[in-house]
């Protein structure tokens, strides 16, 4: 319910597992339990990040989180284009995917929350990856792999990391 996104999950759970409809929401720390990180500047800087991003985000509905995941997806720099030797024509695609979703988004945002607050900072597309971008890289790059709820040990970062310049 705090996101106003209707999954389906409150009336599974008060369906199939009454007992935990009275749980409450959880919280950060419940999922991440310092230390879980390598250092406590990169537990904050999650922390941080993954608290911008709930902020933003709690205001959009499926379309536009649909739209972001778009945006997400088509979110590839310039040289790593190069550096896969991706054919021009599918760069042309990309390029065109990323801008017209970038205008979809904007212009849906503005119509979702107004003009005046689609066009905070924190809105705005490209920070919200940024601060996703932050989650990730201290989620998969600086975790301590202790085997609880914080552990990434189920992501490959080799194959991802290889193509970071």
């Amino acid at each position: 319910r705090l996101t106003g996104l209707d999954t389906g999950l409150g009336d599974f759970i008060r369906t199939h597992a009454p007992a935990a409809a009275g749980m409450g929401a959880a919280v950060y720390e419940n999922h991440f339990i310092a230390p879980w990180a390598t250092s406590r500047e990169n537990e904050a800087i999650h922390k941080e990040a993954s608290k911008i991003i709930g902020e933003a985000t709690k205001e959009l509905d499926v379309c536009a989180y649909l739209l972001l995941y778009g945006v997400a997806l088509f979110n590839i720099e310039d040289n790593l284009l190069g550096i896969l030797n991706i054919p021009e024509q599918e760069v042309f695609m990309i390029k065109k995917a990323q801008n017209y979703l970038s205008l979809i988004y904007s212009r849906y945002c503005q119509h979702l929350v107004g003009t005046a607050r689609s066009l905070e900072p924190r809105m705005n597309q490209h920070f919200i990856l940024s601060q996703l971008e932050k989650c990730g890289l201290v989620y998969s790059m600086e975790n301590l792999h202790l085997d609880d709820l914080s552990d990434s040990k189920g992501l490959d970062v080799q194959a991802v990391g290889q193509y970071i310049l």
